[in-house]
């Protein structure tokens, strides 16, 4: 988890090389808990982190759903937090 002064990245690292269902329902899983536990003043973003994985960066839609998730190799981790806190701007 990385908190920052209003989202909070709840990273879910799996030993993969490609998204498989179960594991993105798995990074998702807790962001209901966050959401109480942080309060109405943060974001929780949920993302995957495949280490087996390298240059990868994407979003990927949950199961049964059309909610979309960020999913990156450890290598490409920064991009989730560019996308929504812009750091490298």
């Amino acid at each position: 988890m990385v908190i920052t002064d209003n989202k909070v990245f709840s990273l879910e690292f799996k030993m993969k090389d490609k998204p498989e269902p179960e594991e993105m329902l798995q990074a998702v899983k807790y962001s209901g808990y966050l959401d109480v536990i942080f309060g109405s003043g943060y974001e929780v973003i949920p993302a995957l982190v495949l280490t087996k994985a390298s240059d990868l960066y994407s979003w990927e839609c949950l199961p049964n759903s059309s909610r979309e998730i960020p999913v990156c190799s450890g290598d490409m981790l920064f991009n989730v937090f560019d996308e929504f806190i812009g750091f490298l701007k």
